[in-house]
């Protein structure tokens, strides 16, 4: 972090009123000891879908379908 955007959280909080500055300081501890959460790795659509959706169903398609029914409609509410 840039030490202009630390000057400008120390600015803010030091606005804050002292049990809200103690409120801050005790949650910004506790996520320092907790240490950084750990990293997830990303999930495969495909596997998380496998047996939700058939094999042959086409994205794209069903994309293209929904949006030009959403054109229609706002084709509708046009003056």
């Amino acid at each position: 972090m840039s030490s202009s955007k630390l000057l400008e959280i120390d600015r803010q909080a030091s606005e804050l009123p002292i049990g809200e500055q103690r409120e801050l300081m005790t949650r910004i501890a506790r996520r320092v000891e907790m240490g950084e959460p750990p990293v997830r790795q990303p999930v495969s659509l495909r596997g998380l879908w496998a047996g939700r959706v058939p094999e042959d169903f086409d994205l794209d398609e069903a994309l293209r379908s929904v949006r030009s029914g959403w054109t229609r409609k706002f084709d509708d509410v046009r003056p």
